[in-house]
């Protein structure tokens, strides 16, 4: 329990409080805020006001909660429409005024009669009141008071235009200045109208301090982000306790003011009128798309008996064929477990390879349908570079993805960061790119530097920057020169034919005939980076990382179409053409070519799946010829294969592209 002393403890120098030998009382904050009111209603029903009280207004200085005036606000007289002032400009702080005086009385008391206080107008003129910042009289005051527009059309604009300008550009007593000058040009032309003195009057005015009506007050942790309602007394140091930890957050949630009342803490950027707060907060697209949303669809199927524990289980077999890219994690036995602890690298292998061919007999129509817009989107938006027209059509996805939710679902399925979906354009024209900012790379470094072994000492740096210099070049010990077989060397030979137009070039079996030929010496690489893009022959890592996609142009050269391979071996081979006046390409010629001997899947005119992204291939490979010789530049993208087998017990392959990186 508070003691007296604590409780009435502000200083009131009002006319009825100051007569006694201290020339001042001790009152309770709601008294003092009471006397205050009192006192400046009494100042509004005077017709006349001084020069040098809006003059000594332009000293409020909100940054120091000190603030000073010359006496309180009088009504403008003879103006028209004129606002109720309230006194307090609203800042950050809650306010309330202290009429101190020099130990005198600034305002009238209720009982006082008019003669008296014209009488003590001019002593008051040179003095000053203290105004200290305290967190009471925001509750007791209104300050979203009914608007009082003028009804001269031009009075309005004015009126309007000042306070959205004042409100988004100006700070501190810069409104106060700019609304002085307001009046003065608007006394010049001799107008019957003015601005109230303060931002707050012109907010309540035009009906700009309603637009927060109903929005509560919280306060937030720094630290562990807990959040409180300021309507309930919040303690002056955080008092969470983290998961693990054994004692409480801590953290200082409140600071005390000049007038030792205690206010909450508060960012300062909410004070710069260009920062917003919406925009200027990211999306991590990996929490957004690939950890939040699809959790969230896996408890609702299962909730709602869409998915079954019979279904786990055939998902997981036909998982358990499915051949995935190197970059991405293979899920071997957590569909089946019921996606017991999966981290964000799996999630994101779950939406990319194996939800769409793994929901398909399991979900409805509907169902289905609605879950792969979030797969379309998530394919657009994981792009190393993405235009303005796709960002658009991957917020069109996403926008179908939550209304079908929305259409067949119940409510409660619908959460926060499905509608963060929706603001997640936003943020990609903002700051570009998902690589530039999602959490995948810190968490994948964090993971590195983890598993690196020190043997509990120090010098840490010293043994990481070695590891990562031997990681970086130790493919440069790894090459090995080696001859193409006869196999495969015709197809080369045929390739150089028909690029260069050479239809004359020799074989090395030749080489006693001219001493340009095709050699057969080549240099095995075992695996490639192409802009991020890691590719991999099938003779160093089985079949990951070895699956790719190519553009070949039809017979007629007007169309393209996508074919599906798997990489045998990348190699380095060297080549120079024969001297030719006539021959451009000579001139232009680089000795050296990467190529990757790629043997290419038969294809198949089956559509069924192409609305979801999805090829269909035989798993039989269609003979070699000199399409085998692939440069690497012309490799379009990995992909991932799943086995399927129709109804008439024909087996196919299911090929999923994967986003490039």
């Amino acid at each position: 329990m508070s003691s007296t002393s604590e409780l009435y403890n502000k200083k009131c120098y009002c006319t009825k409080c100051s007569d006694n030998q201290q020339g001042y009382s001790f009152v309770s904050t709601q008294t003092l805020q009471r006397h205050n009111k009192r006192a400046r209603y009494e100042d509004m029903e005077r017709s006349e006001r001084n020069v040098s009280v809006q003059r000594n207004l332009m000293d409020i200085d909100f940054e120091t909660t000190s603030n000073q005036q010359t006496g309180p606000m009088e009504a403008i007289g003879g103006q028209t429409n004129s606002p109720v002032w309230e006194g307090a400009p609203i800042s950050d702080d809650e306010v309330a005024f202290s009429n101190e005086l020099n130990g005198k009385s600034s305002d009238g008391d209720e009982n006082d009669n008019d003669e008296e206080s014209n009488g003590s107008e001019e002593s008051e003129d040179n003095e000053e009141n203290i105004v200290e910042i305290e967190v009471e009289e925001f509750d007791t005051e209104d300050p979203f008071a009914t608007p009082n527009m003028p009804e001269n059309p031009v009075h309005r604009f004015i009126a309007t235009f000042v306070v959205m300008f004042a409100s988004r550009y100006v700070v501190n007593k810069g409104a106060v200045v700019l609304i002085e000058f307001i009046n003065k040009l608007l006394s010049i032309y001799e107008q019957d109208f003015q601005l109230p003195m303060s931002l707050s009057g012109l907010q309540s005015m035009t009906g700009f301090s309603a637009m927060t009506k109903g929005i509560k007050r919280f306060v937030v942790c720094q630290d562990c982000h807990k959040v409180y309602e300021e309507s309930v007394p919040a303690p002056l140091n955080c008092d969470f306790v983290k998961l693990g930890a054994h004692t409480a957050c801590n953290c200082k949630l409140m600071v005390q003011s000049l007038s030792g009342g205690l206010v909450a803490k508060k960012s300062y950027l909410y004070r710069l009128g260009y920062f917003d707060l919406v925009r200027g907060t990211i999306i991590d697209p990996m929490h957004n798309l690939f950890l939040g949303t699809p959790k969230r669809m896996i408890e609702t199927w299962t909730k709602i008996k869409k998915m079954k524990n019979n279904d786990l289980l055939a998902m997981q077999t036909v998982a358990a064929m499915m051949i995935l890219p190197s970059n991405y994690t293979k899920l071997k036995t957590k569909i089946g477990k019921g996606f017991s602890h999966m981290k964000a690298d799996e999630w994101k292998s779950w939406v990319f390879v194996y939800s769409p061919v793994l929901l398909k007999p399991v979900l409805l129509s509907n169902m289905f349908n609605g879950w792969m817009h979030h797969v379309k989107a998530c394919r657009i938006l994981v792009k190393l570079s993405i235009s303005f027209i796709e960002i658009d059509q991957a917020h069109r996805y996403l926008q179908e993805f939550c209304q079908s939710c929305e259409d067949t679902y119940e409510p409660k399925v619908l959460t926060c960061n499905m509608h963060l979906h929706l603001h997640l354009h936003d943020t990609i024209y903002d700051f570009g790119p998902v690589y530039s900012y999602w959490l995948f790379g810190f968490e994948r470094y964090n993971s590195l530097l983890k598993n690196n072994k020190t043997n509990r000492k120090d010098r840490f740096e010293t043994t990481y920057m070695t590891k990562f210099t031997a990681d970086a070049y130790k493919a440069d010990y790894s090459l090995k020169e080696s001859t193409m077989s006869d196999i495969d060397y015709p197809q080369l030979l045929d390739y150089y034919k028909i690029a260069y137009v050479m239809p004359n070039l020799i074989s090395y079996h030749n080489a006693r005939l001219s001493q340009y030929f095709v050699n057969n010496q080549i240099t095995k690489l075992k695996s490639i980076d192409l802009l991020g893009q890691t590719y991999i022959g099938n003779n160093s890592s089985g079949k990951r990382g070895s699956l790719v996609q190519a553009f070949f142009h039809s017979s007629n050269g007007r169309t393209s179409s996508l074919y599906t391979g798997q990489i045998q071996y990348l190699f380095i081979h060297s080549f120079t053409l024969p001297p030719h006046p006539n021959h451009q390409a000579s001139t232009l010629h680089q000795d050296q070519h990467v190529f990757a001997y790629i043997r290419w899947y038969n294809s198949t005119n089956d559509n069924e799946h192409r609305d979801k992204g999805i090829a269909i291939c035989l798993p039989e490979f269609s003979a070699d010829n000199y399409h085998s010789i692939l440069p690497v530049h012309r490799i379009h993208l990995e992909v991932a294969t799943a086995v399927d087998v129709t109804d008439m017990n024909e087996e196919r392959m299911l090929v999923i592209p994967m986003p490039k990186k």
